[in-house]
């Protein structure tokens, strides 16, 4: 929750070379949804959330743990990985 705020400033900021996306894992069982309507309403936050209930990308990117941050390149190639943004988020949309 403390990475959400400034995922959603850099959605905003970089909306124009940017595409945000949410992954909340897990089955409906193990997730609140109402919760997590709540907590996306308070946070403010724009982009759009997306159900991973089979753990299909939650797989496919091999997330370890949460907050996970995967950037992909437009060519679907994957640019940065870490546990919160990048540093310099602007240099690696500018390359």
């Amino acid at each position: 929750m403390a990475e959400a705020p400034l995922v959603q400033k850099a959605h905003r900021k970089f909306a124009d070379r940017l595409s945000v996306v949410g992954v909340v894992s897990g089955p409906d069982q193990s997730v609140d949804q109402s919760k997590l309507d709540e907590i996306i309403f308070q946070l403010g936050l724009t982009y759009p959330q997306v159900r991973d209930r089979d753990l299909s990308l939650t797989h496919l990117f091999q997330v370890e743990g949460t907050p996970d941050v995967v950037l992909l390149s437009a060519e679907r190639q994957v640019v940065y990985r870490g546990h919160a943004l990048p540093d310099s988020l602007e240099s690696l949309l500018n390359e």
